[in-house]
C-alpha cells in the first residue's frame, strides 16, 4: 500500500491478513503517513501476528517478564550477541 492510502483500505488489508493461515507475521512499518492512527491500525493487528510486540497484549506479557514471543528485531539482536558470544551483563 502507498503512503496515500486511506485508513480503511489498510485495517481491511490487515483484518484479511489475520485470517489469512498462510500468513505468519504482520509488521507495520513505522511511522506511518500523518493521516492514519498509528494506534488503530497496530492495535488491529492480531496479537498472534505482531512480530513487532506493538499489541497492548504482547506488550503486557513482555513487561511481565512471559511474553508469548520476543518482537523480532530485539530477538534478532539478541540471537547475533548469542553466536558472536558477546558479553551483555552490566552493560
Amino acid at each position: 500500500m502507498g503512503a496515500d492510502s486511506d485508513e480503511a483500505d489498510v485495517l481491511e488489508l490487515i483484518t484479511r491478513l489475520n485470517s489469512d493461515d498462510g500468513v505468519h507475521g504482520i509488521l507495520i512499518q513505522l511511522p506511518l503517513p500523518l493521516h492514519l492512527d498509528s494506534k488503530k491500525i497496530l492495535y488491529s493487528v492480531s496479537p498472534d501476528k505482531d512480530v513487532d510486540g506493538f499489541h497492548p497484549q504482547n506488550l503486557g506479557l513482555l513487561f511481565e517478564g512471559n511474553p508469548s514471543f520476543i518482537p523480532c528485531t530485539p530477538h534478532g539482536i539478541l540471537e547475533i550477541l548469542k553466536f558472536y558470544e558477546i558479553p551483555v551483563s552490566g552493560r
